[in-house]
């Protein structure tokens, strides 16, 4: 994303990152409290058609907006509501989200792949997610892809992401 919105004059890559990674001077009360360094505000920008005044944006004005979408979209007491459920807090929520959304090929497969992952967590199993390993592995530059085709030695990759390797 950010790389997109730099090639479109919005942002600035590097700034966007920064700021994606530390979360500094933005204060909703879905974003977790900040720890030693910030808070990381990936799963917290929402994803939607945006149209942005290029002479008026930046990678603060961008980033701003996508996060007060993300909380006009899911309401005020998103936060509340995720503590309450089996996964304890928004982060853990919108963690398996992106596992799920990533994995399922067509809509209606996300009911059954969310439920595999809550009865995998319920019994203290391994997530055993694909997608873990490919964000973890990072963007493939060579195939210009962050989701390439995983072989059986990716899934020992060293990570704390890598869901095959970590609870």
């Amino acid at each position: 994303i950010a790389a997109l919105l730099a090639s479109r004059g919005l942002v600035d890559q590097t700034e966007f990152m920064r700021l994606v990674r530390t979360g500094e001077g933005f204060n909703y009360p879905f974003l977790p409290p900040a720890g030693a360094n910030g808070v990381r505000l990936e799963g917290y920008l929402f994803p939607d058609t945006y149209t942005f005044d290029v002479s008026k944006s930046g990678a603060r004005v961008v980033i701003d907006r996508m996060l007060r979408n993300f909380g006009d979209r899911t309401g005020a007491d998103i936060g509340a509501t995720a503590a309450k459920s089996d996964l304890g807090s928004l982060q853990n929520v919108l963690t398996l989200a992106s596992i799920v959304e990533r994995e399922a090929q067509i809509a209606e497969e996300r009911p059954h792949i969310a439920g595999v992952y809550a009865n995998r967590l319920k019994q203290g199993m391994k997530l055993d997610a694909d997608p873990t390993v490919q964000y973890a592995m990072g963007f493939d530059t060579g195939r210009g892809t962050w989701w390439r085709p995983l072989t059986p030695d990716d899934y020992r990759f060293d990570s704390p992401w890598n869901t095959y390797v970590n609870p």
